[in-house]
C-alpha cells in the first residue's frame, strides 16, 4: 500500500506539469520594491537573497552579502540567457583557479604614478598571488604578508589580445583589511578599514581595458590580525534577458523575464506555513520555472540551474566534499564542509556544517551532474548537454565543484511547459538548548526517516504544498488589506519570510515547541526577550503556539533554574547555543515586562491555564520587580538599546504598569481574585506618578522622554497599545495627546522614534500606528514606511532602523523584529473577538441552559465551571 501511494504521489507530480501553470501568477499582484528579494528562505542559516534590481545583475548572497552563488541560464535555440547571479568566463585568474605574477613592495611607499600602466616597477619584488597571512582562514597564498600597521603594494601586468567593446567585464576581489584599487591608473574600488574575504564583484566598463598590456595595481593596509587581497578579471559571454517584473508574496517570489522568443518564469518557494509546523521546519525550497513562447514559433529550450557546497561554509577557505546519488528514478547531490564542525559556529556567522541537497527526478531529460564548474556551463552553453558527472569531489582550495541541474525541456511552443527542482539543507542538529542537543522538529514527526527519504516525500508533496503557501500567500495579503489597504498588505507580503526565516523550530526531550530566534546582524543572540516581544504580533494572530515557544526557553532557563535574578534574562545565549546569557548587560524592566504581558495574551488566545500556572511563581516575582522598580526607572537599559541606558523613561514606566495590569489579568483568567485585587492597589500609585508626571502641562500636549524631563522631549510610547487591546483605557487621554503629536512630528521615511534623533525604528512605528483612531490616521503610518521599502537605497534584507529623512539604513538588517508590522492586523482580530480562547470570553448570563454555558460570542464552552455552576438547571454565579 504504501509502495502504491508514492507511486500514485509522483504519477501526479509528472503529469502535473501541464496543469499548474497558476503557480507561476500569484494569487495578488505587488509592485513593492524590497531592497532585498528573499530567494531561500528556510531558517537563519539556510537563506540566499538577491540585493539588486534583476536577478542577473550581481550574484546571490547571504543576508550579510557573503557569496552564496546560485546560477539560472535558459538556453533557447542554442542561445544562452543568463537570469540569475553571475556566471563568468575567466580572463585573469583569482588565486583560487591558479597563483599569479606580480611585483610587489611592502611596508615602503612607492613612487608617485605607481598605478600607471607605463610605471617602471623592474626595481620591485616578484611574488605571487594572491598575498596575506595572519589570524584569518586564508586559503591560496602564495605571498606572505601579515604584522598590525603593514602595507602591501602590487602590480599585476597582464596582456589582452582584443576588447569586446560592448562586452560586460567585471572585477573579483577580496580584501582585508583598507584596499583601494586601480585598473590602468584608474581608481575602480576604495574601501576603509573593513574586510571582505568572501569577495566583492563590480562591474568595469570595456573602455577601461586596452589592446594589449593592461596593469593592476592594489594597495592594501593591513591594520590589525589578519591580512589578505586577492583580484581577478572575468567576463559575461552570455545575453542577459528582459526582466519584466518581481513580485513577492509571503511564502513566494516571482520572476517574469522574456529570453528572446520565450516567456520564462521562475518561481523561488520556502514553504513557512505557519500553520504547518512539520512543513515548515522542512528546509527545503522549491525553484519552478515555466517556459512559453513568445512568437507564434516552436523552439529548442534547456534549462541550468547551478548551485554548490558554498552555501553550507563560512570562510572560502574551509575544504568542502560533494558527492552525487542516483536511485529509483530520483537523483540528488549532497555537499559540505568535510570537517563537520556541529554547532560550532555561533552569533552572526554562517553555518559551516551540515549538508546542501539539490535533488531532482531523473529520465532522459533531467539530471543533475556534479563537477568542475567552467567544464559543464562549457558543455551546456555549446551544446545543452549533460557533462558526464562524478560521484563525488573534494575541494581543498579552488573553486567550489558545481552541483547542475539541467532540464533537456526540448520543442517549446505557445503552450506553457513547466517543472521544478528542490534545494535543501540538512543541519543534523539544529539547537544546543540548555545542553541539549536538538534536531529540527521535522524530525520528530519523522523519527524513523532519514533526511533523503523525508526529501523524496516532500520532492512529491510539491502541488499539495504550492496550493497550501498560495492559500497562506492569499491570507496574509487579505488580512493586510482588511486591516490598512493594498500597501500595507504589500509590506507585510514581502517581509514575512524575512522573519519567519529568522527562527528554528525544535522540540526538547520533554515535548515542549521551541521556536528559537536569531538576532540577525546585531549580536547574534538567541531568544532575546526584547526581540521575541516585537515578534509577537504575527505569531500571535497566526499561530499563538509558535508565540508560546518564543517564550519557552527563557520561561525554561529560570525554571530549570540556569538564570536565579528576580528579573528576566536578556537571552539564552550567541545561536544556536542557548547554553545561557551572555549579553553585557541587563534590562530588568524591559524584559520582566515583555515576558509577564506576552504570558497574559497567551492565556487569552489559548486558555491554557496550565501552562500558565506552571510558570506563575516566575510571573510573580518578575511582577514583584515591575511593582518595586517600575515607578520610577533608575539607569537602565531598554529595547532600544542603541541609546544606551537612561534615567527616569517614562516608557519603561509605562511599560512597568501595563504588565503589572496583565499580570491582573492572568490572576482574573485563574480565578485569584484576591490576588488580582492585591495587584491592583499595588500598581494604583505607579499609575497615578505616571498620569501626574508623564504629560507636558503646555501645548502641545504630548507624554515626554523621561521623568522631569524637557518639555520639547518626547518617545514614541508603543508599548501603549496594550492598554488599548485590552480595553483597560488607562492612558486614553494620553494616548491620544501623543497620537494628535505624532502627526507634528512624522517625517519623509516615517516617525523618528524619539526627540534624540531623526531615525526611525519601523517596528514600533507600526505599532504606534495600530493605535490610530480611523483608516485615514493609519494611512499616515503606512504611506512613509511603503516609500521607505519601495525607495530605500540600502540594498539589503530590510531593516528595522533607518534615518527617516532619507531612508538610508542606521544599523541592522534581516532581523526578526519586522514581525511587527502585524500589529494592526493583531490589534484588529483581538479586539473583534476573533483570537480570544472561548474559555476566556465573557460568559453571556442570559445564554445558560441545562444543556450548557455559553459566552457573549455564542460559543459553548467546555468548563462552565470556571466562571459559573449549573445546578437543577439554574445558574450560579462564582
Amino acid at each position: 500500500m504504501k509502495k502504491l501511494l508514492t507511486a500514485v504521489l509522483l504519477c501526479l507530480s509528472t503529469a502535473a506539469f501541464a496543469q499548474t501553470s497558476e503557480f507561476f501568477t500569484p494569487v495578488k499582484s505587488s509592485s513593492l520594491r524590497l531592497p532585498s528579494v528573499p530567494l531561500i528562505a528556510n531558517d537563519p542559516y539556510f537563506c540566499v537573497w538577491s540585493s539588486v534590481d534583476n536577478l542577473y545583475d550581481a550574484g546571490t548572497t547571504y543576508f550579510s552579502g557573503a557569496p552564496k552563488p546560485l546560477i539560472g541560464v535558459l538556453r533557447v535555440d542554442g542561445e544562452c540567457y543568463r537570469f540569475m547571479g553571475q556566471a563568468l568566463t575567466t580572463v585573469l585568474p583569482m588565486a583560487t583557479e591558479e597563483k599569479w605574477d606580480s611585483k610587489y613592495l611592502m611596508n615602503q611607499e612607492p613612487a608617485s604614478g605607481w598605478t600607471a600602466i607605463d610605471f617602471n616597477d623592474a626595481s620591485w619584488k616578484s611574488g605571487k598571488g594572491a598575498f596575506g597571512g595572519g589570524d584569518g582562514a586564508y586559503g591560496n597564498i602564495g605571498t606572505a604578508w601579515s604584522g598590525d600597521n603593514t602595507d602591501v603594494y602590487v602590480r599585476r601586468s597582464f596582456t589582452l589580445d582584443e576588447v569586446d567593446a560592448a562586452g560586460e567585464y567585471f572585477v573579483t576581489y577580496k580584501h582585508d583589511d583598507v584596499c583601494e584599487l586601480y585598473l590602468n591608473g584608474e581608481m575602480i574600488a576604495q574601501h576603509g578599514n573593513e574586510w571582505n574575504t568572501d569577495g566583492r564583484t563590480i562591474s568595469v566598463p570595456a573602455s577601461l581595458l586596452q589592446q594589449g598590456t593592461n596593469v593592476f595595481a592594489v594597495h592594501c593596509h593591513n591594520t590589525r590580525g589578519g591580512a589578505y587581497i586577492d583580484f581577478g578579471l572575468f567576463k559575461n559571454n552570455m545575453q542577459t534577458p528582459v526582466q519584466n517584473k518581481v513580485q513577492v508574496l509571503a511564502t513566494s517570489t516571482y520572476y517574469d523575464f522574456t529570453c528572446g522568443p520565450v516567456n520564462l518564469n521562475v518561481v523561488f518557494t520556502s514553504p513557512q506555513l505557519i500553520d504547518n509546523l512539520e512543513v515548515e521546519s522542512f528546509p527545503g525550497t522549491f525553484i519552478s520555472y515555466q517556459v512559453a513562447s513568445n512568437d507564434g514559433q516552436e523552439h529548442d529550450v534547456q534549462f541550468y540551474l547551478e548551485s554548490s557546497a558554498q552555501l553550507g561554509v563560512s570562510s572560502s577557505s574551509q575544504a568542502t566534499t560533494s558527492s552525487r546519488t542516483k536511485s529509483g528514478g530520483y537523483v540528488y547531490t549532497k555537499g559540505g564542509t568535510t570537517a563537520q564542525d556541529v554547532l560550532h559556529t555561533t552569533g552572526d556567522g554562517q553555518i559551516n556544517w551540515g549538508y546542501l541537497y539539490m535533488y531532482s527526478e531523473v529520465n532522459d531529460t533531467k539530471d543533475i551532474t556534479l563537477g568542475d564548474h567552467a567544464t559543464i556551463l562549457a558543455t551546456f552553453q555549446n551544446s545543452g548537454d549533460i557533462e558526464p558527472t562524478k560521484s563525488s569531489v573534494s575541494k581543498d582550495g579552488g573553486i567550489y565543484p558545481a552541483m547542475s541541474y539541467i532540464h533537456k525541456i526540448g520543442t517549446v511552443g505557445a503552450t506553457p511547459v513547466s517543472s521544478y527542482t528542490l534545494i535543501a539543507y540538512d543541519d543534523v542538529y539544529s539547537i544546543n538548548f540548555l545542553g541539549e542537543r536538538l534536531k529540527a522538529y521535522w524530525t520528530t514527526q519523522h523519527s524513523r526517516t532519514s533526511f533523503t527519504s523525508r526529501m523524496k516525500t516532500f520532492y512529491q508533496e510539491y502541488e499539495e504544498t504550492m496550493q497550501a503557501c498560495r492559500a497562506l500567500d492569499e491570507r496574509i495579503y487579505n488580512d493586510g488589506f482588511e486591516a490598512g489597504g493594498y500597501k500595507y498588505a504589500e509590506i507585510l507580503s514581502g517581509v514575512y519570510r524575512e522573519t519567519m526565516a529568522a527562527h528554528k523550530l525544535v522540540q526538547d526531550e520533554d515535548g515542549d515547541l521551541l521556536w528559537m530566534s536569531r538576532e540577525n546582524n546585531s549580536g547574534g543572540f538567541i531568544n532575546t526577550v526584547d526581540i521575541t516581544y516585537p515578534c509577537s504580533p504575527l505569531f500571535l494572530v497566526y499561530n499563538a503556539e509558535l508565540c508560546r515557544a518564543l517564550v519557552t526557553p527563557q520561561f525554561e532557563y529560570a525554571y530549570r533554574g540556569k538564570w536565579t535574578k528576580g528579573f528576566a534574562a536578556h537571552d539564552l545565549g550567541p545561536y544556536p547555543m542557548a547554553t545561557g546569557q551572555t549579553y553585557g548587560g541587563d534590562m530588568p524592566l524591559e524584559e520582566s515586562a515583555d515576558m509577564v504581558i506576552l504570558a497574559a495574551m497567551l492565556q487569552k488566545i489559548t486558555g491554557n491555564s496550565e501552562y500558565t500556572q506552571k510558570y506563575w511563581n516566575l510571573l510573580t516575582t518578575w511582577t514583584d520587580y515591575l511593582v518595586d522598580n517600575g515607578k520610577n526607572p533608575t539607569n537602565q537599559l531598554c529595547t532600544d538599546d542603541f541609546m544606551g541606558p537612561s534615567e527616569h523613561n517614562i516608557n519603561l514606566a509605562l511599560k512597568s504598569i501595563l504588565g503589572i495590569y496583565s499580570y491582573i489579568e492572568m490572576c482574573k483568567m485563574l480565578g485569584y481574585e484576591e490576588q488580582a485585587e492585591a495587584y491592583k492597589e499595588k500598581v494604583l500609585p505607579l499609575e497615578n506618578f505616571w498620569k501626574t508626571n508623564a504629560v507636558t502641562k503646555t501645548k502641545p500636549y504630548h507624554s515626554r522622554l523621561a521623568f522631569g524631563g524637557a518639555n520639547s522631549s518626547w518617545s514614541e510610547k508603543y508599548n501603549m497599545v496594550w492598554d488599548m487591546m485590552w480595553g483597560w483605557d488607562i492612558f486614553a487621554d494620553a494616548r491620544d495627546k501623543d497620537m494628535d503629536f505624532y502627526q507634528t512630528k512624522m517625517l519623509t521615511y516615517g516617525l523618528p522614534l524619539d526627540s534624540r534623533g531623526e531615525y526611525n525604528k519601523n517596528d514600533w512605528h507600526f505599532w504606534v500606528g495600530a493605535m490610530s483612531r480611523t483608516p485615514e490616521e493609519f494611512e499616515t503610518y503606512v504611506d512613509p514606511m511603503y516609500r521607505y521599502v519601495n525607495e530605500t537605497p540600502t540594498r539589503v534584507p530590510l531593516s528595522d532602523y533607518h534615518d527617516a529623512n532619507t531612508g538610508e539604513r542606521r544599523g541592522y538588517m534581516a532581523r526578526p523584529v519586522v514581525a511587527g508590522y502585524w500589529m494592526k492586523v493583531l490589534v484588529d482580530k483581538f479586539m473583534s473577538g476573533e483570537l480570544t480562547s472561548i474559555e476566556n470570553v465573557e460568559v453571556d448570563t442570559k445564554n445558560i441552559t441545562a444543556e450548557g454555558v455559553y459566552n457573549t460570542l455564542g460559543q459553548k464552552l467546555s468548563k462552565p465551571e470556571k466562571g459559573i455552576n449549573i445546578i437543577n438547571g439554574k445558574k450560579i454565579l462564582k
